[in-house]
């Protein structure tokens, strides 16, 4: 056994290039325990910039709606329609409720009747000068 040792300590063969596989082991156990931590809370940010998204595509309909429903109050016309509103708005989504407030000329965002826009299967809601998400 002597001799073997004394061998493999001469011969630059037998000389340590690289990594055990208990270094790797625990490298990669380590690599584990990160990407376990780390991809949860990924994809929570992923799904908040969805939720952030969608709220501003309704808030840029609901300025559309304010838009075209002061130029109708003011010169008389009809209120727009759903499709109307979110045509100016140039987003992905659709208007699924809109109230107008005939006195005032401008988009009701009650608790009765709120502002709500809709995009991939989700639902922003204006209603007392705050938006949610509704999950559908």
């Amino acid at each position: 056994m002597e001799e073997y040792m004394k061998k493999r300590k001469k011969n630059p063969v037998y000389k340590k290039n690289g990594f055990t596989l208990v270094e790797l082991v625990v490298v990669l156990a380590i690599l584990g325990i990160l990407a376990s931590i780390t991809v949860p809370a990924l994809l929570g940010f992923i799904d908040r910039g969805k939720e952030k998204e969608l709220i501003i595509n309704g808030q840029n309909a609901y300025l559309a709606a304010e838009t075209l429903a002061g130029e109708s109050f003011s010169s008389g016309e009809a209120y727009p329609t759903a499709e109307q509103v979110t045509e100016l708005a140039q987003v992905p989504g659709t208007v699924t409720e809109l109230c107008f407030d005939e006195k005032k000329g401008r988009v009701k965002a009650t608790l009765e009747e709120p502002f709500c826009y809709e995009e991939a299967g989700q639902t922003a809601r204006l209603a007392d000068g705050s938006w949610e998400v509704i999950e559908e």
